[in-house]
């Protein structure tokens, strides 16, 4: 069986074709390089630092997740009216989620105003990389971040065992008729929680997800780098990172490793 991490891992990176990262709030950045392994990232050095030059591109424009394992997590949803009257259009409202959880490493992501950033100039970045791997001033077991998405506030939970459950409550200012647990600017508190692996709670802008590279050295064929995470549907010609602009579906399968 899978290790929890692992299982969050994996389809994590199926559901969003990013990596998350573990657990959101670690610090990670455009141009960091290092080690990538099962108990998560070790920073080693930078882009800057190992004396490889790279340009960043604009922040993407803001979108909001709402994800939940299509295969294992039940929601249930109460809004309920908050405070006294306020000045029109405006009114304060919340929403209380109660999150179930039918199996180990079943994971609910919530983020709000999600921007993706990337280094747009890959094609250099990567022969600067592979000419420094030839020389030996870059390991081959490095992996540099090449796109981040940071978001806030986020709410990530992780669940431990079947029969785990959390009650989360949302407080959002929005305008009259607009839903509030999709508002804008929503804060979020998990009330109570019971046999989760993990649950993270940010308000402030943090690190949701990222990309990376890592040089690829086969017995046979040519040295390249390569997507740390999954390549499927590109071809020769399209970007190295599809725009963060959609949220995924919740009830896509995840995709195979």
């Amino acid at each position: 069986m899978r290790s929890v991490p692992r299982s969050y891992w994996h389809e994590f990176r199926g559901a969003f074709a990013r990596l998350p990262v573990w657990l959101p709030g670690t610090p990670i950045q455009l141009g960091d390089v290092g080690l990538l392994s099962a108990d998560g990232w070790a920073p080693v050095t930078t882009l800057a630092g190992a004396g490889i030059a790279y340009r960043v591109g604009p922040k993407g424009t803001p979108v909001d997740y709402d994800y939940h394992s299509a295969h294992g997590t039940e929601v249930s949803t109460t809004v309920a009216a908050q405070g006294g009257p306020l000045p029109a259009p405006v009114t304060t409202a919340g929403a209380t989620l109660h999150y179930r959880f039918s199996r180990q490493g079943a994971f609910v992501v919530r983020a709000r105003d999600v921007r993706a950033r990337q280094i747009v100039d890959l094609a250099a970045v990567a022969e600067q990389v592979l000419a420094a791997y030839q020389e030996g001033t870059w390991d081959r077991g490095w992996t540099v971040v090449t796109e981040v998405g940071v978001a806030g506030p986020v709410l990530v939970l992780v669940s431990g065992r079947a029969g785990a459950e959390a009650t989360v409550e949302l407080a959002a200012t929005a305008a009259v008729g607009v839903v509030p647990e999709l508002g804008v600017n929503t804060g979020v508190r998990v009330l109570s929680e019971r046999g989760l692996a993990a649950s993270f709670v940010s308000r402030q802008p943090t690190a949701l997800m990222w990309s990376g590279r890592y040089v690829h050295d086969p017995l046979v064929g040519n040295t390249r780098l390569r997507t740390r995470g999954p390549e499927a549907g590109t071809t020769p010609g399209d970007p190295f990172f599809a725009e963060v602009t959609a949220p995924p579906q919740a009830d896509s399968p995840p995709k195979g490793d």
